[in-house]
């Protein structure tokens, strides 16, 4: 496996993967909460180790155990959890993009990049029309979060296959 060298949120990482390294950035996300309430960084952490877990056991596809991790996990009201959950997986998406941003030629970023916008636009567009169902309900939000939390751990998982890939 080939040492990965990042640099997330401004500090150096040293890791053996491309998620060992994000993991790295959220233990330093949690000791010193450059970006995030200690909560979330919590969240993070927990997705992060979810995954490695998933990644450990080589079963394809465990990964997407882990979009819910966040909801299962915590107590509280659902509305607050799929909250947590979902500015969790925002956070992973965005450190995993920054890290593929700063690995790859530009030319391949631009490319990611105009992907990123097109599959934004979808899931905002899949998740309003999941939400609708519930029009007016109050069960709406609580909907349509769940679904932009469960998109956004997807594609995250298949933007650290990416990275992966790219740091081979």
């Amino acid at each position: 496996m080939i040492m990965v060298l990042t640099k997330l949120r401004g500090v150096a990482l040293k890791a053996t993967s491309p998620l060992q390294t994000l993991m790295g950035a959220g233990v330093v996300l949690a000791a010193l909460m450059l970006s995030a309430p200690a909560a979330q960084a919590d969240d993070v952490f927990e997705i992060q180790s979810c995954l490695e877990t998933a990644r450990s056991i080589g079963e394809p596809g465990l990964e997407h155990s882990c979009s819910d991790v966040v909801i299962r996990n915590c107590s509280g009201s659902y509305s607050r959890c799929v909250t947590r959950s979902h500015k969790a997986w925002e956070v992973m998406i965005n450190d995993t993009y920054g890290a593929i941003r700063d690995q790859v030629r530009r030319d391949v970023f631009l490319k990611l990049r105009d992907a990123q916008r097109t599959w934004i636009t979808f899931r905002d567009q899949d998740c309003a029309a999941a939400a609708f169902l519930y029009d007016g309900g109050s069960f709406e939000p609580d909907r349509r979060l769940q679904c932009l939390s469960d998109r956004t751990a997807t594609r995250t998982i298949e933007l650290l296959e990416f990275l992966e890939e790219v740091s081979r």
